[in-house]
C-alpha cells in the first residue's frame, strides 16, 4: 500500500470495496469527499488476515478501518524515493499467499480463497489458546487425530470455541494430509515467500506457487462443504 494512504487510515480514514479489483480510501471514517487513492483487493484480505483492518462499529456497507500498530510514517521523504522504496520492499516481502490472491482473476474465487485462509487463521488462534487452556494434543490436531472434550481450564466459552476449532483443524489435516496442513500453516500463518516455499519443497518457485493454490483451494472446499461454522469471516459473494 502507498504511504500516503496507509497514512490517511492510521490517522482515522476509512476503506471500502468499491470496485472487483480494488478498494477506496477516505481521509475520513464518515467518507465525506473524494476518495484518495485505490488498494488491490488482494492486499486488503492480507491485512484483514493479519488483523491490521477491521469493520467499523455496525456500519453495514463493509467499511474498513486501521487496527494495526502504527508505524512512523515520514512525509518529508521525497515522492520519488518513497515509490522507488516501497517498490523494492514489496517485491522483496511478498508473501506466498498474496501472490495467489493476485493471481485468482475472479474477484469471488480471490474472495472464497481469502475466507477460507482467514477461517483457518482465526481456527489456529483459537486452538492454540484451548492449548494453552487445556492441554489439547497440538500434534494430535496436526495429524488429524479425533479430537475429544474434556475439562477447560478457562471460561466454558473459551474452552468450546477453542475445541470446536481444534476439531475443525483436525478434520483439515486428515482430508487434506499432515503435509498439506503444514504447508498451509507456513503460507498463512506464517507469511512464508514463493522463495522459502520452492526450497522447503524443493520444488521450482513456479510449480511451488502451483501446489500451494491447489492446497488453497482445497482448503476453501473443506471449509465451504465439510466443515460447519457459526459465522465465516469475510462475507459471502454473490
Amino acid at each position: 500500500m502507498k504511504s500516503r494512504l496507509l497514512r490517511a487510515l492510521q490517522r482515522g480514514g476509512c476503506i471500502l470495496e468499491t470496485d472487483d479489483a480494488y478498494w477506496s480510501v477516505w481521509r475520513s471514517r464518515d467518507r465525506r469527499g473524494r476518495t484518495i487513492g485505490l488498494v488491490p483487493a488482494a492486499e486488503v484480505h492480507m491485512l484483514i488476515l493479519k488483523g491490521d483492518l477491521s469493520p467499523l462499529g455496525q456500519c453495514e456497507d463493509g467499511r474498513l478501518v486501521w487496527s494495526g500498530p502504527l508505524t512512523a510514517l515520514h512525509p518529508t521523504v521525497s515522492a520519488a524515493a518513497l515509490v522507488t522504496a516501497e517498490e523494492k520492499q514489496s517485491y522483496r516481502r511478498k508473501s506466498l499467499l498474496q501472490r495467489l490472491l493476485e493471481r485468482v482473476v475472479s474477484p469471488r474465487g480471490r474472495r472464497y480463497l481469502a475466507r477460507a485462509a482467514l477461517d483457518f487463521s482465526e481456527d489456529i488462534e483459537r486452538a492454540e489458546s484451548g492449548y494453552r487452556l487445556r492441554g489439547m494434543n497440538w500434534q494430535a490436531i496436526r495429524g488429524g487425530t479425533r479430537i475429544q472434550g474434556g475439562r477447560a481450564g478457562g471460561s466454558v466459552y473459551q474452552g468450546n470455541t477453542a475445541l470446536a476449532a481444534a476439531r475443525r483443524l483436525a478434520a483439515i489435516s486428515e482430508i487434506s494430509g499432515p503435509e498439506s496442513f503444514r504447508l498451509l500453516e507456513r503460507v498463512i500463518v506464517e507469511g512464508a515467500t514463493r522463495h522459502a516455499i520452492s526450497k522447503w519443497l524443493n520444488q521450482r518457485p513456479a510449480d511451488a506457487e502451483r501446489h500451494a493454490l491447489t492446497v488453497l483451494r482445497k482448503l476453501a472446499s473443506i471449509y465451504a462443504n465439510d466443515l460447519s461454522l457459526p459465522q465465516r469471516s469475510l462475507p459471502q459473494s454473490a
